[in-house]
């Protein structure tokens, strides 16, 4: 079963408000002010996908585990700079140049929704080529992955 809804390069009107985000964009993450406004609302959340491991950002691809991440919504008039600047910052649809992350339009799952989980449609970014070659390594999971992982000292 693929999870992925569909590719999305054209400029809008966009289909949906709202980025799902698992690494380096969420809350406290090193990436957090590349935001270019305020979100209306930013709540936990997960997808289906394959979360790949590395130590200074992580990748999905298709796949059928429960990634964790949260879940931003903007406003219509917000949503094409928010777009613009994640595409600059994910290294997609930047003339010249191959993609590193695609964006995708996939299913959300909310988590702690007051309507008792709803699922929502929103941006992602997918890595484009193979993330073994480019030194990750798939996260492993129990019930959810997660970025950054818990990692153990011997």
């Amino acid at each position: 079963m693929n999870h992925r809804v569909q590719s999305e390069t054209a400029a809008g009107p966009w289909p949906t408000v709202s980025v799902f985000v698992y690494g380096t964009l969420k809350r406290g993450q090193c990436r957090e002010h590349c935001w270019p406004c305020r979100p209306d609302r930013v709540q936990p959340a997960w997808i289906y996908a394959a979360l790949h491991d590395r130590a200074d950002y992580p990748a999905i691809t298709s796949g059928h585990d429960r990634v964790l991440g949260e879940w931003w919504c903007f406003t219509d008039s917000t949503i094409g700079d928010v777009l613009e600047t994640l595409d600059k910052v994910e290294g997609t649809n930047q003339p010249g140049s191959p993609n590193l992350y695609n964006r995708v339009l996939v299913p959300v799952h909310l988590i702690n929704d007051q309507s008792g989980g709803s699922t929502v449609l929103a941006y992602a970014y997918f890595y484009a080529s193979d993330p073994v070659r480019d030194g990750f390594a798939r996260a492993t999971c129990d019930d959810f992955a997660s970025w950054p992982a818990v990692r153990t000292q011997n």
